[in-house]
């Protein structure tokens, strides 16, 4: 029985951990950002400062005090007419590499 047991614990646990299982979506993303979540928004920003200096990550973080709100705002605009992928870490950095590419010069927001 024990050994039954055992066996279904490594099979669950084996599909758990395949590649195409994600935490959360890039739609969970953009779905609770749209309704503030600050727990997705943490994530955001986590994956964000994970990544700003890994080879996949090549964009340029807005260098300003809201610069959290302007990515959330691009997050949600630039996935606004399309469906993000299925990971939510690849929505994220396609995210930033289009609207704060590593290239780019981000001014302040004066207004």
């Amino acid at each position: 029985m024990k050994l039954k047991i055992l066996a279904l614990v490594f099979v669950a646990s084996q599909a758990i951990a395949s590649e195409d299982y994600n935490f959360l979506s890039g739609t969970d993303v953009h779905d609770a950002l749209s309704q503030d979540s600050m727990i997705v928004q943490g994530y955001v920003l986590g994956v964000v400062d994970a990544l700003k200096h890994q080879p996949e990550g090549c964009f340029t973080l807005p260098y300003q005090a809201d610069a959290d709100r302007l990515i959330f705002q691009a997050y949600l605009e630039y996935w606004q007419e399309q469906v993000p992928p299925a990971s939510s870490v690849d929505a994220i950095v396609e995210m930033m590499r289009t609207r704060f590419p590593c290239d780019a010069t981000i001014e302040l927001d004066k207004g």
